[in-house]
Parts: structure tokens; C-alpha cells; sequence
């Protein structure tokens, strides 16, 4: 379930990446540089928001599947 959950931000932070890519694409110099390693940076970041629900999820420490189960009385 947080595995799932995860692609939530992961996707947000991913669309914000592209759009600092870009704009870097239009700037000269080292607005262009730090531009390209902050959007690399978030790039990275969204892949660690997936590695991170896998992992709450496979490790079965996922607050939400405790929350759901104590819901529907599992």
C-alpha cells in the first residue's frame, strides 16, 4: 500500500524536476549549471520516495496496512 502511495509524491517531484530542467535549458551560465543539478537532484529524489515505499511496503512496517486492517476488523 505505501508502495503505491509513494508514486504520489514521487510523480509531483519528478514534473517539478522536468520544469527546473527546462527552465535551466533557457539560462546561461551558471544558472544553467546549478539548474541541471538541482533537477538531476530531484530526479534522484523521486527515486528515493519509490525505493523507500518498496521498502516500508516488502519490510511490512506500512502504517496505512495496519490502519486498513484494524479498519475491516483483519
Amino acid at each position: 500500500m505505501c508502495f503505491f502511495f509513494s508514486f504520489i509524491p514521487a510523480t509531483l517531484v519528478t514534473t517539478l524536476s522536468y520544469f527546473v530542467w527546462y527552465a535551466a535549458g533557457k539560462a546561461e551560465g551558471n544558472r544553467k549549471r546549478w539548474g541541471n543539478y538541482l533537477a538531476v537532484w530531484l530526479l534522484i529524489l523521486a527515486v528515493g520516495y519509490i525505493a523507500m515505499g518498496a521498502y516500508v511496503t516488502f519490510a511490512g512496517i506500512c502504517p496505512l496496512e495496519r490502519l486498513f486492517e484494524g479498519a475491516v476488523g483483519g
